[in-house]
């Protein structure tokens, strides 16, 4: 069972780093939600397998009215490196 995505978490925007998404603070952003990829990204807590190389996050991004989708992503670990390996589309809308 997935944790809730209302969860905030202490972790600050610039401690991400994903090679397709720029992340910036909605509290200090100027920027606007809606028509240009711009939106909130909620991630679900991370669940990893036994080896700890393996794990499963709920992820949905927010851009405007009918920009919206939920996803899970498998994201795996090799040589200290994690990549997304796989993606499957929950919802779109």
């Amino acid at each position: 069972m997935l944790d809730s995505l209302s969860v905030i978490s202490s972790v600050k925007a610039d401690q991400f780093h994903v090679n397709y998404l720029t992340i910036v603070s909605h509290d200090t952003s100027t920027h606007t939600i809606g028509g240009n990829g711009i939106g909130v990204l909620e991630l679900s807590k991370i669940f990893f397998s036994d080896d700890r190389n393996w794990a499963l996050v709920y992820l949905e991004f927010t851009c405007g009215v009918k920009c919206n989708h939920g996803e899970f992503a498998y994201p795996h670990q090799d040589s200290n490196e994690w990549r997304i390996v796989e993606r499957l589309e929950a919802w779109i809308e």
